[in-house]
């Protein structure tokens, strides 16, 4: 078992959104970790860094399919036809994750079709890419535990959303 955690996270509060302007992804027979992110909204220019993430609550809203659009991805399209990832909605088409309520593998489902979205869209300036992404939820399916997964990504999922 490898841990697919961001494992050093230093956070920086300012008046402004924080972006991570730093995330060194170091290569292993394991899935990619992200072994440090710093946040400091003073080293680039907003528009070159993360810091943005819609949230699931947005990903789900039926006035919001357009945004789908530029993603690759569609509402109706099969979780489990997301490739790599391990199957863990049967069934389901990844708006259905998205509404789902509740707690645990639920709340990570959401949180990762959210990212998923955020890192496919060409309008999210989002902190992580899909592999990585794909890489973290499956480093913790099926056993758990879920939420420092989602938490991770409830985190960024919650920056701000640049689309309307």
């Amino acid at each position: 078992g490898c841990p697919v955690m961001p494992t050093e996270c230093e956070v920086i509060e300012t008046e402004f959104p924080a972006t991570v302007t730093a995330c060194e992804i170091i290569e292993t027979e394991c899935p990619a970790e992200i072994t440090a992110c710093i946040v400091d909204p003073t080293y680039c220019p907003m528009d070159e860094c993360g810091g943005e993430g819609c949230t699931p609550g947005y990903w789900k809203q039926p006035q919001h399919a357009d945004s789908w659009v530029a993603t690759g991805y569609a509402p109706d399209d099969m979780f489990c036809d997301i490739p790599s990832i391990e199957c863990a909605f049967p069934g389901m088409m990844m708006v259905e994750v998205l509404w789902q309520g509740g707690g645990g593998i639920n709340s990570l489902g959401r949180h990762t079709v959210a990212a998923l979205l955020n890192a496919a869209s060409p309008d999210v300036s989002y902190d992580l890419d899909e592999a990585a992404i794909i890489n973290m939820f499956n480093g913790v399916y099926p056993d758990g535990p879920f939420n420092p997964t989602k938490d991770v990504l409830e985190n960024f999922n919650e920056q701000g959303c640049p689309i309307d």
